[in-house]
């Protein structure tokens, strides 16, 4: 089902203002996670589905759509080309250039962890400080929808 530009630019604000989620380069990535959905639910446009998901009290379509927008797998290594690049050329010039011997590093989008232990792994096995927010419908039902888990060292 094609996208509109109108209905891709109401989307993509909606889940920017909601959920700060950037979407406005991921036109396909819409059109791909949600098409097919929205023509077997029997939607007929992409306004009709975003009605949808306002009027409903209950969230499960918001769930849906943060579920169907997000990418909801992780696991150790996710990106391995990733990793490498960060083991051999960005950490050995983060941990030379740190001020004060203290290397913090931000690990976005990991729902449920793996990705920061990753990169703590690669850094001497030192499991990080930090907080670690589940973000796809299960973690959220498993760990309360948008409760923190403190990592500890």
């Amino acid at each position: 089902m094609e996208i509109s530009d109108r209905e891709f630019h109401r989307l993509v604000d909606y889940m920017h203002d909601n959920f700060g989620i950037n979407l406005s380069s991921k036109r396909v990535l819409i059109q791909g996670r949600l098409g097919n959905m929205l023509r077997e639910r029997g939607f007929t446009s992409y306004d009709q589905y975003l009605d949808a998901v306002m009027a409903d009290t209950s969230g499960a379509e918001v769930t849906t759509i943060l579920n169907k927008l997000t990418t909801n797998h992780t696991f150790f290594m996710r990106e391995p080309e990733h990793y490498t690049y960060l083991k051999e050329v960005i950490l050995p010039w983060a941990v030379a250039n740190a001020k004060n011997h203290e290397l913090r590093i931000w690990s976005a989008g990991c729902s449920s962890g793996e990705e920061c232990y990753t990169t703590a792994i690669l850094r001497q096995g030192k499991k990080p400080v930090g907080y670690a927010y589940p973000c796809n419908g299960y973690l959220q039902q498993r760990h309360g929808q948008g409760e923190g888990r403190r990592l500890q060292r």
